[in-house]
């Protein structure tokens, strides 16, 4: 058994690590310091691959789900995109004018790129492959606190701070549903892998499932002890996983909406689970 409290640090960096991402089988990740450069990795291996990639400030950062590319992101210095085996710079686009911080980006599974800024409440998505450039974009009635990708890429679903989801399409930036309702802040929203469900995680303590295509609930939800934070589903599409503010993870089955075995305790806040 491996004691965590012993275990060596795998990546090593000089300095603080702040952000990191995957691409999509894991093979590769990149990490984001404090002192605002990136670095792409070979997990298997523990190394990195190429130089330091400059972003000059602090930023986000996502990997392609072929691992080919690398984005930085951030207010200042805008959207770059980088050769992931290189580290060679291969294109910049400016941010947008007094949008705030950046959300969390991640890519659709079409390869297109989503990041949320922050202030105006605007999620965009961009090529990176052609790029960096804007290809549609929309702006949530309310904060977006969370956001999913369907399958295809297709449609996107924002968890909102005003106790709703809503659903648009990706590529004519089109308001699909807004009819996905909490009492509190929805803080996590994920799709069944076959795009026709939606799972909603909120602050008043539900995980609700709806059917996507025309917005009705599914069953009547699954009751936490916390605000919850993190959904995920099984590949199946039998099971899916949540995750709720007292540090706690739950399994459930899907079609009956109960809970399979003991909760598992993390020790601390979960936001994300995928």
């Amino acid at each position: 058994s491996l004691d965590i409290d012993e275990a060596e640090p795998a990546l090593r960096q000089p300095d603080t690590f702040t952000h990191a991402a995957f691409e999509a089988d894991a093979s590769r990740a990149v990490t984001a310091s404090a002192e605002g450069h990136a670095q792409v990795w070979d997990v298997a291996a523990e190394i990195p691959i190429g130089g330091p990639l400059q972003h000059g400030s602090p930023c986000r950062v996502a990997l392609t789900p072929d691992g080919s590319l690398a984005v930085t992101i951030s207010t200042k210095h805008g959207v770059k995109v980088w050769e992931a085996e290189s580290g060679r710079l291969l294109g910049i686009a400016d941010a947008p004018e007094g949008v705030g911080q950046v959300g969390w980006p991640w890519f659709l599974a079409d390869g297109r790129l989503v990041i949320r800024w922050g202030r105006p409440r605007r999620v965009e998505i961009w090529d990176v492959a052609g790029g960096p450039a804007r290809v549609a974009s929309f702006r949530a009635d309310s904060s977006a606190m969370s956001l999913a990708g369907s399958p295809d890429g297709s449609q996107a679903a924002v968890g909102e701070y005003a106790n709703v989801a809503s659903v648009w399409d990706t590529v004519s930036s089109r308001l699909l549903a807004r009819s996905f309702r909490h009492d509190r802040a929805v803080d996590a929203v994920a799709f069944s892998w076959d795009g026709s469900v939606l799972a909603t995680g909120s602050r008043d303590q539900w995980v609700s499932l709806w059917n996507v295509a025309d917005g009705t609930r599914i069953g009547l939800g699954m009751h936490h002890a916390a605000g919850v934070g993190a959904v995920a589903f099984h590949p199946s599409g039998t099971m899916m996983a949540t995750g709720t503010g007292d540090g706690v993870l739950r399994l459930w089955d899907v079609a009956s909406q109960r809970q399979i075995g003991e909760p598992r305790r993390h020790g601390s806040d979960w936001f994300h689970a995928d």
